[in-house]
């Protein structure tokens, strides 16, 4: 890691080629070198004394960032942004942090990733350079357990089907006085304390349809959304304890924030597949809302793209006169907060575990799902 410069005191550049800062990326990705809002990495005892013990989806990014995947996006360095100012963790400070009986810190972290190897600080100057390499970012919460808000970063690379992310958008970034730019699709991940999955999907969507439309519609953070659906009726159920929004206080929310909402209940797994297509294709994120046998109940993710295989066997879509393109697309991409971004997903026949409604698959061949391989059943 490299020292302290006078010029940039809240910036640290860490080179994944030193496995000591690989460790640090994995300490700040984990959450546990946070204490009371600062920072703990320079000692090398420390280092020693620390495994980093990674859930997920922070363990996802960190297969997306770390060149240990083969699905890796090459990132050869990442920079340190320490006392970010984060509008999203901002607004949950003000609505419920600030009004807790101990102090939290109010600032962020935000980690900047290169495909290039970062010699110095000097490089920062050289805009145009730094825009060539530059990946994406990844805020985080020093609020344990240090959950992954904003993250901007492109698709992995395809193992063997190629990726078509329709939904995404550019994000301007400011760092230290460089305008960068992040192309991509935004993943968050829902704080517990201030929003349930069903905010994370509705943020993680209309982001990007704030983003197409040109700024005319407000960006709305978690602790808003929820603010939104709970405004004519009772907080989420178990405030806290089984928290979470009714489909009602969710097409309200999302009503509030100036979008018309079509609620779509299909059982027929084409018919399901083929308007998650068109809405996909046509730059427009649909939320899904599916049901996780067991305790899970019902989770909401994000539809942001899908795959193409150019050797998919079509012929009984074809015996059946199906001529749509999404024959050839067998999984959606889909942002799943409690999983995490671009996880490949298909919407499957029906099935004796899915109790007469159709099956929804992770693909339990994806390689950066090492850590959690599990059918998701609806």
């Amino acid at each position: 890691m490299y020292p302290t410069n006078k010029q940039y005191p809240n910036l640290r550049i860490l080179t994944l080629t030193d496995e000591a800062d690989v460790k640090r990326l994995l300490l700040l990705l984990s959450g546990e070198c946070f204490q009371d809002g600062l920072i703990k990495l320079e000692n090398d005892s420390y280092l020693d004394r620390q495994k980093p013990k990674l859930r997920l989806p922070a363990s996802l990014i960190a297969d997306l960032i770390l060149p240990r995947n083969i699905r890796s996006l090459g990132v050869q360095s990442v920079i340190i942004e320490s006392d970010y100012v984060d509008r999203d963790s901002n607004v949950a400070y003000a609505w419920l942090y600030a009004r807790a009986f101990r102090d939290y810190p109010r600032r962020t972290v935000r980690l900047h990733f290169f495909r290039k190897q970062l010699t110095s600080y000097d490089e920062l100057l050289n805009e145009e350079d730094l825009q060539k390499f530059y990946v994406g970012y990844c805020v985080l919460s020093p609020i344990l357990p240090g959950n992954i808000w904003r993250t901007v970063l492109p698709p992995p690379k395809s193992d063997s089907s190629r990726f078509f992310v329709p939904a995404q958008s550019k994000f301007s970034v400011n760092l230290s006085g460089a305008q960068l730019c992040a192309m991509g699709t935004a993943f968050i991940q829902q704080d517990g304390r201030v929003a349930a999955c069903t905010n994370a999907a509705a943020w993680m969507s209309t982001i990007i349809l704030a983003k197409q439309s040109g700024f005319d519609m407000s960006i709305h953070s978690l602790g808003e959304i929820t603010q939104l659906a709970t405004k004519y009726s009772l907080p989420p159920f178990g405030s806290g304890a089984q928290p979470g929004l009714t489909v009602q206080q969710f097409l309200w929310a999302l009503h509030e924030m100036s979008y018309e909402p079509l609620y779509h209940e299909i059982w027929d797994p084409e018919v399901a597949t083929e308007i998650i297509y068109n809405y996909v294709e046509s730059g427009i994120p649909p939320i899904l809302i599916i049901f996780l046998p067991g305790p899970g109940g019902f989770h909401a993710v994000t539809a942001v793209g899908h795959t193409y295989d150019p050797f998919a066997n079509t012929t009984m879509q074809i015996n059946r006169g199906i001529r749509s393109a999404s024959a050839w697309c067998p999984f959606f991409l889909i942002h799943d907060d409690q999983i995490g971004p671009y996880i490949e997903l298909r919407i499957g026949p029906v099935k004796p575990q899915s109790k007469g409604k159709p099956s929804i698959e992770v693909d339990i061949t994806d390689s950066l799902l090492s850590q959690s391989r599990e059918k998701i059943t609806k």
